[in-house]
Order: structure tokens, then sequence, then C-alpha cells
């Protein structure tokens, strides 16, 4: 099994000596970590983290109560001032020294959705199985001088539980050091959780590759130059000639030399990163597979759609509850759920039918607004600016029928904008000249459009928690000085560089395009 290598591995121990022979384990496995002493506020982290994967805890933080409830309550406050609520999925590994029963009631009350940090895998190891008692001798030695004293009046048993107790007097005193097979058991409990979840697994192997793939990129460049005294002045000159390489210029402010060259880095970087993940061999236990479309649990039930695709490509779902097939919810268009559910609206699987539906219908536009929309862009102006143009109504009611049919009766949610569509290499090089723009419209989506030189090649995407599509009027393409378009104020959000370059192929056609004569 691959654990998680870059850095996002906790530790959670009031006891240093019992923490760190696991820290020393996995440190030689090449696995960092990072150790947190407990539940007081002075051992916290300033800031949570958000990159943790694997959160190896100890159950017991505080040896002074038993109670189970208080045990779970000190544990998961503990969890939530250190890992912040977008941390995103990670493996919790619990374990204790002491009573290992205590685990049952932690692991129902941290599952609940409430707290924000729930796993999504939760193994447990009692800590006996991976590390062991390295007294002191004199501690041994003491503790055999008050067996030998007693060792009439007790029977053996008796005097291996009385010597055992001396010890643990002097805990403090008492090191630890992990057992052999430590690791190998850590993977265990750890892999037959994974089994279940292994989907997880793929995005620990993914960032993995990533931080391999990142110290090859800058392992291949360094190394360009012998390493010496020398070193960091012979590199800033290889740095600042791929910069030029890279902008086209000799004369750059040395901020815009180096986000050149970094930038380089990461086109290297990239091609790494997929040299590694062609070559990758899965575990077995990694499947795409899945019983189920999309499923959320309700109090002890278990609700799941499954989706399937009629003979017209339209997605059609049936409502699960408990594995059981629900009547009146089966075979739902998911297009049109919610005209063609005969139930009675205040019908709790029809609304829970509802609720997982639309769930399951918004996962393509919230993941393509990821991966092509950057909706709190950094930088100024730059090629995939999108402007939004203000409107009056009446103006907008005679521009729309150049993209619609029918025009809705509400059209205030119907934004023009416009797109900068600069050659990036022009903007990288600092030689543009004018600001290429082209006008086109942010709408709900649903509403049809006409046909024409338009690009709707844009998926649906979230802006403000609505859907929108895009539609870009390539006949409406236009240059401005460059300080005109900069004193446009600030621009709404950008499209990112794989979906501008499609639009920018699009309007290269149509510009160049030659046409024809023809008689008919």
């Amino acid at each position: 099994m691959i654990l998680p290598k870059n850095g996002s591995v906790i530790v959670i121990d009031d006891d240093p000596n019992q923490a760190m022979p696991i820290i020393d384990l996995l440190a030689k496995k090449g696995i960092a970590t990072l150790y947190f002493k407990g539940s007081r506020e002075e051992y916290i982290p300033e800031k949570q983290l958000d990159n943790v994967r694997l959160a190896i805890v100890d159950l017991q933080l505080i040896e002074s109560t038993s109670d189970e409830h208080t045990i779970s309550t000190i544990l998961i406050n503990v969890l939530k001032n250190i890992i912040a609520p977008n941390n995103g999925p990670y493996m919790l590994l619990i374990w204790s020294l002491k009573d290992y029963s205590l685990g049952e009631e932690f692991k129902k009350k941290i599952n609940n959705p409430s707290h924000g940090i729930v796993p999504i895998c939760i193994a447990s190891l009692e800590k006996s199985e991976c590390i062991i008692m390295k007294e002191p001798e004199w501690i041994e030695e003491s503790a055999n001088q008050v067996i030998d004293d007693i060792e009439s009046q007790f029977d053996k048993d008796d005097l291996d539980v009385i010597k055992k107790s001396i010890i643990s007097n002097f805990q403090e005193d008492v090191e630890y050091e992990s057992k052999t097979d430590a690791f190998e058991k850590i993977e265990n409990s750890l892999e037959n959780e994974l089994k279940e979840a292994g989907v997880f697994h793929l995005f620990v192997i993914w960032e993995n590759l990533v931080r391999k793939a990142g110290y090859q990129t800058v392992n291949a460049i360094s190394s360009t130059i012998e390493y010496s005294d020398l070193w960091e002045a012979n590199m800033r000159d290889v740095l600042k000639r791929m910069a030029k390489a890279r902008t086209g210029q000799n004369t750059l402010s040395d901020e815009l030399f180096m986000k050149a060259a970094l930038s380089i880095l990461s086109g290297s970087f990239s091609e790494e990163l997929e040299y590694a993940i062609r070559k990758l061999d899965f575990p077995d236990y990694i499947k795409l597979d899945s019983p189920f479309s999309i499923a959320k649990k309700l109090n002890y039930d278990t609700y799941q759609i499954s989706v399937n695709i009629d003979s017209n490509s339209r997605l059609k779902g049936t409502l699960f509850k408990n594995n059981n097939k629900f009547n009146g919810l089966e075979n739902i268009k998911l297009d049109d759920f919610s005209q063609k559910i005969t139930l009675p609206d205040d019908n709790e699987e029809k609304q829970i039918f509802t609720s997982l539906a639309e769930v399951y219908s918004d996962i393509p536009s919230l993941i393509n607004t990821k991966l092509h929309i950057e909706l709190e862009p950094s930088e100024g102006h730059m090629p995939g600016n999108v402007y939004m143009i203000d409107v009056l109504e009446e103006r907008k009611k005679k521009l729309l029928p150049t993209y619609f049919e029918n025009i809705p009766d509400k059209i205030s949610d119907f934004h023009f904008v416009e797109l900068e569509v600069s050659p990036i290499c022009d903007y990288a090089q600092n030689k543009w000249k004018k600001s290429r723009l082209i006008s086109g419209l942010v709408f709900p989506v649903g509403t049809k459009t006409k046909s024409g030189p338009f690009y709707k090649g844009a998926p649906v995407v979230f802006i403000n928690n609505k859907k929108y599509d895009i539609i870009f009027n390539y006949l409406l393409f236009k240059a401005l000085d460059i300080p005109e378009a900069e004193n446009r104020g600030k621009f709404w959000f950008r499209i990112k560089r794989e979906l501008l370059q499609d639009m920018i192929v699009g309007l290269s056609y149509q510009v160049n395009r030659p046409g024809i004569t023809a008689v008919f």
C-alpha cells in the first residue's frame, strides 16, 4: 500500500515517548509527519491544516477520564482545531495503549457530518501491536527487587500484574521503540479499510506522483550546472535565459523574468507527471464501478439513486432505500424530474429523490467550473478575462434576438460580456499592442440558442451558486487600446487556458475563412 509522502500525515498523542517510535519509523520510510502533543491550546496549530490525508490519533488524550462521551468530545474538538473544513478526504487511524473498546463510541460520533471532518475511512490498531516498552535498567531492577520481596505471597500471574503496575508508575521515564513489523501492521490495518474506499487511495497516489514530478523537474533543471560554491550565480543566468526564451524579451523586470522561468518549470512538471501516470500500475482493489450513482445516509437509512441511459441517450434515475427499489420513483428523467414525479410534494422519498438528483445533476457543472473557470483570479489584465458589460433592460431586449429564437420574460440574469482573446504568447512576451475581444452572453442554463457564427462549446458552469451557459459571437470581434481595456474596471471571472484556446481556434477559423463564389 502507498501512504501519503507529501507531508500530509499527522500524529496526535499526548505522550511523545509513545509517538516518537512511529514518527521515526515513518521517517525511515520517507514519510514526513507533523506531531501535535495532546489537546491543550498551546499544542494546536495557529492555522488549521488543509492538506491532511492520514491522521494517526491516540484515543485517550487525557488519562484522567475513561468516560466514552468525554473522550470522544475531546478528540473531535482536537481534530476540528487541527483539520480545516476544506481539507478534503483523509484516513483516520485510532489507537490506544489502554482500553481499546472506547474507540467504538468515538467512531459513531466522528461520522456525524455536522463536525465537517468526517474521515473517508477509519482503522483501529492497538499501540501494543506497534510499540514496545524499553524500560531504563534501574526501573527494571527496582521492580524486580520489589517482586523478590513479595514473591512468596502471590502467584505468578499476580506478580506480573504488580510488576507492570510498578513500571507504569514511572511512565515519564519509560521509553518505547517500534516493533520490527510495526510499519506492516499500520499498512495492513489501513489497507483493509482502503479496499472499501479505494478511490481515495487514487487521490493519494496522484498527490505522491505530483510530489515526485516536482522534485524530478527541479533536479533535472538544477543539475545542468555543476554543484559548487558558484552554483547559485550560474543558475541565475540559466533561469534568466529560460525566461528570455519564454518571453522573447531581454529587458524585463526580475519579477516578470522569474514568473516566466517558473512557467517553463510548470510545463516540464506537467510532462513528468503525465509520464509517471502512463507508467503506473494501480492496486487491484481500486475500482471505479459503483453499485449506485449517488447516495446519502439519513438517520439509519441509506438512500441511493441508480442512473441509467435510455435509448434516446437520456438519463433516468431510480431511488432505492436500503437497497430496495422504491415504487413511484423508477426511471425518472433527470432533466425534468420535478414535473415527472406523481407523488405528493410532501412525500419524504420524493423530497430525498429530488435533493439527490439535484446533487447528481450539479456535479458536472461543479467540476467544469473548477477545470475551466477562475472565479477569484489574482492577476489583472490578461487573456481569458471576462468583463461584464452594463446594458439597460430595453437595450437587452433588442440585442437578445441575435442569440435566441424565444426571449424569456425575465432577462435580468442575462449578462452581456466581452472576452479577452489576445494571443497568450503575445501576453507572455509583453508584445501585445491592442486588446482583442469578442462579445457574448452568460445566461441561465436551459435557454435554447440560435445556430450561427457562435462559440457554444463552453460547458455549463456555476457562478454565484447559479448554473450558466456561455456563448460568444465570432462576428463581434474588436480591438481596443490596452489602456482603454484596462480602465473598464475589474473583470468578472477568467476562462482558463484549455477552454480559451478552443475558443481562439474557432475564432481563427472564422476570421481566416475565405468563402467561395457559387452560382445556384
